[in-house]
């Protein structure tokens, strides 16, 4: 099983009525993501034309993770706020090939992760 770092994914919101969250999220939304014995973090992006998703909603994203995680399509995850549990997904599509982010993330994706004004390997620094 190769490690990955972007893919499709169906992900469902719980309602708030079932504990999930109060607000819609929209695209650049960051939640832990729980494949298994796994958390990491991930970027969510919605499809085009969709401003938000709200709770109880159910959409397909694409997802970014901070590091690859090794997982096959139709896995399912938990989608975490901290220590809450709001959603739950389902990998779909593997967009990215393997080994294109070994050794952790891509410059790009790291900077994107970065705290502001922090240096990324692999960029220069102006």
């Amino acid at each position: 099983m190769e490690a990955y770092a972007t893919f499709t994914a169906t992900i469902g919101l719980l309602s708030q009525a079932a504990g999930g969250r109060s607000r819609a999220v929209s695209s650049g939304y960051r939640p832990c993501l729980r494949f298994r014995a796994a958390t990491v973090i991930g970027a969510v992006t919605l499809p085009v034309r969709t401003d938000s998703l709200g709770p109880g909603g159910t959409a397909t994203v694409t997802v970014n993770l901070i590091k690859p995680v090794a997982r096959e399509t139709r896995t399912g995850f938990e989608t975490r706020d901290d220590t809450r549990a709001v959603g739950t997904g389902t990998v779909g599509t593997v967009i990215e090939q393997p080994g294109s982010a070994a050794g952790g993330t891509s410059g790009r994706r790291a900077a994107a992760f970065a705290p502001a004004g922090a240096a990324v390997a692999g960029q220069g620094t102006s």
